[in-house]
């Protein structure tokens, strides 16, 4: 928002499916002069916005008070040196286009003029531009469109490991079959740790699945803590089987939750402050 509060804007971002985003952004500006001290604000704004960024999709609307541009030759009235002439070479720069050509703003004995703008970046297409009568006792018409978004359905898929499906029994087993204060004995402090790292890091490697994960065909609202609840869920469902499974993960965390802590006690014992570097 201008400071001076003669221009403000409100942007919001729609997650869609496929990892593509679209950005919508709403501008209103008060009519003024052809070249106002509120336009090197605005048009600062609109440079930070996301149409002017490569491959985005983004849709600007809003009153912005342009009534000298004539939208169907692309020109303006006024001078070069005007904010109108300025909008215009914005619109150019960042190859936006704009689909409103209908007067929107109607008062009686005034003559009709074109102020509330569609802009679209080029991966968007706009179509069946509807104009209705205003709302309230607004004298701007009310414009209905809709939009279609061009984006790759190709799935994209990427590894990552299944701790949800590994055999935590048979790491418990090797966890515990180790003798700990041998291996660690006679080691320096960042030795310690390095031990430690290595076997935790050799034991995923090892004992913990891959899958293959498609980024896309997940919903964006499913976050970590909705997947955590879906599987809390799905362990009550089944039954002893996977709630046993989900003792034996607890128990291996808490192993290493338990040794971490021994191992700061020591390094406190000789005075080496150690960052927490463990999982």
């Amino acid at each position: 928002m201008d400071p001076s509060g003669e221009w403000e804007s409100v942007w919001c971002t729609l997650i869609l499916n496929h990892g593509k985003n679209l950005d919508i952004g709403c501008y209103y500006r008060i009519p003024s002069n052809p070249l106002p001290d509120h336009w090197p604000s605005l048009l600062n704004s609109l440079k930070q916005t996301p149409v002017t960024t490569l491959n985005s999709s983004a849709l600007i609307m809003g009153d912005f008070n342009f009534p000298t541009i004539n939208w169907n030759t692309f020109s303006t009235s006024q001078s070069n040196a005007s904010a109108s002439h300025a909008f215009l070479n914005f619109i150019q720069e960042n190859d936006l286009n704009q689909h409103i050509t209908c007067p929107t703003r109607h008062r009686h004995g005034q003559r009709s003029s074109l102020l509330d703008l569609v802009l679209t970046t080029n991966n968007i297409s706009a179509s069946s531009f509807t104009h209705l009568p205003p709302l309230g006792r607004s004298d701007h018409d009310v414009i209905t469109f809709s939009l279609e978004i061009a984006f790759s359905s190709k799935s994209t898929k990427v590894k990552r490991r299944n701790f949800k499906n590994a055999d935590y029994v048979l790491i418990n087993d090797i966890i515990s079959s180790i003798d700990w204060l041998h291996e660690l004995s006679d080691l320096d402090v960042d030795c310690q740790v390095d031990v430690v790292n290595s076997f935790l890091t050799n034991v995923i490697e090892t004992f913990i699945p891959i899958n293959e994960v498609s980024l896309t065909s997940r919903s964006p609202w499913i976050t970590q803590c909705v997947r955590a609840l879906s599987w809390e869920l799905e362990i009550r469902k089944k039954g002893r089987t996977e709630t046993s499974k989900s003792i034996h993960l607890l128990a291996t965390l808490q192993f290493i939750k338990n040794l971490e802590t021994q191992l700061f006690q020591v390094f406190a014992k000789i005075n080496l402050p150690l960052k927490k570097i463990l999982f």
